[in-house]
This record gives structure tokens, sequence and C-alpha cells, in this order.
């Protein structure tokens, strides 16, 4: 969430495209690609963010 919050804060929107497919920020964040799916799913589900491929929404910005 850190990451995405961070590219939300660069872009100075809630809506923004990231660089990567899922193996990509995958490695970019040092995880396994089942791990980081398994999170942005339960994100998605606990209503904090939502996203289609490589297009993500913050519904909830957080402040670091």
């Amino acid at each position: 969430m850190s990451y995405l919050n961070s590219v939300s804060i660069q872009k100075g929107t809630t809506k923004f495209d990231i660089p990567f497919d899922r193996q990509q920020m995958a490695d970019y964040l040092n995880l396994e690609r089942t791990a980081l799916s398994k999170e942005l799913r339960k994100m998605k589900d606990d209503g904090l963010i939502d996203f289609h491929k490589n297009n993500f929404h913050l519904k909830e910005l957080l402040e670091l």
C-alpha cells in the first residue's frame, strides 16, 4: 500500500497507472507474485483500492 500511496501522491491523483505488470511489481517490491496478488485482492476486498491490470484507484488515500 505504501508504494501505491507514494505513486498516488507523486501523480497528484487517486487514479493512476503503474509502469509494471504483476511480476514486475512483485520483483520491484521484492515479493513473490502470488503474495502480491493475495495482498492486492485483500486490499480490494477491504475497500481500500480497486484495480484492473496496472490501473489503480485508491479509494482511501493514506498519509505516510
